[in-house]
């Protein structure tokens, strides 16, 4: 291919153009230094993987994300004509409603969304934080495009896998904790076969994270004895009554490792009344070859490299 500079290349008919980003080609040019010979104006797409398979089909020069290009780079499909780049002059946005502070799956999100390489992409994000029931709707009946929640192989997803493919963005645990006491151990503690029940903080019954924690109860053997004391569905609600000392609550542990390091909360129970979890996305897959299909391959190339955590860390 051409060096750096070398503008014989870029002639109108040759640039493969996305329509929804128009300033795409006029913007590299520019930053490279050079000037868009006359010709014809070449194809247009409204899709990435549309322009990247015109450039595979030698119909012109496509400008394309290296998330799009570097497979079919390695593999000696496509040669980069010039190392200059360009920065759209757009910016991401993460929109969170006031009733969902803290909240550990919009925080989890929030820190995916940035790890993603979307630089030449415009994101627009607006997150709902709601139970997980009306989110299964919402996103079935096509008024959001993604979901992201815990997920558990105990308590599987009422979703079409084939209609709505999953990506895991993190691992997390849910544990049992308590405030602890003078002497450091906790001021309420799970022990198996001690008739006597303990102040137990549950989530509301529509609130997943409440069906998890069962589990680790409905798995405890020999039983324990617990009794309900204080209920939300909100988890920062709970991790505040866990610290003023009314109970046991099982907690994610990305939302209270920091609390667990400074002593503030104990582990109330054994590592074996702890609940493994996942932070899941999924979306519609006619949306992954549409507008979501920048950000559903930089997030799976991002999937395959993120390394496997501890499933239940100590903390």
């Amino acid at each position: 291919g051409p060096p750096d500079g070398d503008a014989a290349a870029y002639t109108a008919s040759a640039l493969i153009h996305q329509s929804t980003v128009p300033e795409a080609w006029p913007g590299w040019l520019a930053a490279a230094g050079l000037k868009l010979a006359p010709g014809p104006s070449g194809p247009r797409h409204d899709q990435l993987s549309m322009a990247l398979h015109a450039a595979l089909a030698g119909l012109g020069v496509a400008l394309l994300p290296g998330f799009m290009a570097d497979d079919a780079v390695a593999a000696g499909s496509l040669l980069p004509l010039s190392s200059h780049s360009w920065l759209a002059p757009r910016a991401y946005h993460l929109a969170v409603p006031h009733s969902a502070p803290n909240l550990p799956a919009v925080d989890t999100f929030a820190r995916w969304l940035a790890k993603l390489p979307l630089s030449r992409d415009d994101l627009l994000t607006q997150v709902r934080a709601d139970n997980l029931h009306d989110c299964v709707r919402d996103l079935e009946g096509g008024s959001v495009d993604l979901l992201v929640c815990y997920t558990h192989p105990g308590l599987p997803l009422q979703l079409d896998g084939e209609r709505y493919p999953s990506l895991t963005l993190a691992h997390d645990v849910l544990i049992p904790v308590s405030r602890p006491a003078a002497d450091g151990r906790p001021l309420h503690a799970l022990r198996p076969g001690v008739a006597v029940a303990v102040p137990w903080l549950s989530y509301s019954a529509e609130a997943q994270l409440g069906r998890m924690a069962a589990l680790a109860l409905d798995a405890a053997e020999p039983p324990l004895a617990v009794h309900p004391v204080c209920e939300s569905a909100l988890v920062e609600a709970l991790r505040s009554m866990a610290l003023e000392g009314l109970g046991v609550a099982w907690l994610p542990g990305s939302l209270i490792g920091d609390d667990m390091n400074h002593k503030r909360l104990v582990r109330a129970g054994a590592a074996s009344l702890d609940v493994p979890l996942r932070v899941c996305v999924f979306a519609e897959r006619s949306l992954l070859s549409g507008r979501l299909q920048g950000l559903w391959e930089a997030a799976r190339r991002l999937a395959d490299n993120r390394p496997d955590p501890a499933i239940a860390p100590e903390l």
